[in-house]
């Protein structure tokens, strides 16, 4: 596991605490997720880009959640007109 993934968990945690919800909202969120993840296309190694990820937790977090999440968001400059965002629009709830 990453240094940046522990680092990821950890403020997820912190910010569902301050919800008042904990590590079981965040298995649930994971849940939630692993549909997506295996829906969405990996590159020769089997990762996700970087620009996918950003793409599919925004609509994610947008439509299950109404959550905008710093980073994420398109008007931040993390999508470019290269992005797999119009690739993406079909595959992604």
């Amino acid at each position: 596991e990453s240094v940046v993934a522990r680092a990821v968990e950890q403020t997820l945690l912190s910010e569902l605490s301050a919800l008042g919800q904990g590590r079981g909202a965040m298995l649930e969120l994971l849940e939630e997720l692993r549909p997506m993840y295996d829906a969405l296309p990996k590159n020769m190694h089997g990762k996700l880009e970087a620009s996918t990820v950003r793409y599919a937790l925004h609509r994610f977090f947008v439509q299950k959640r109404g959550w905008y999440v710093k980073g994420l968001e398109p008007a931040g400059g993390a999508w470019s007109e290269s992005s797999p965002a119009s690739v993406m629009k079909d595959r992604v709830p």
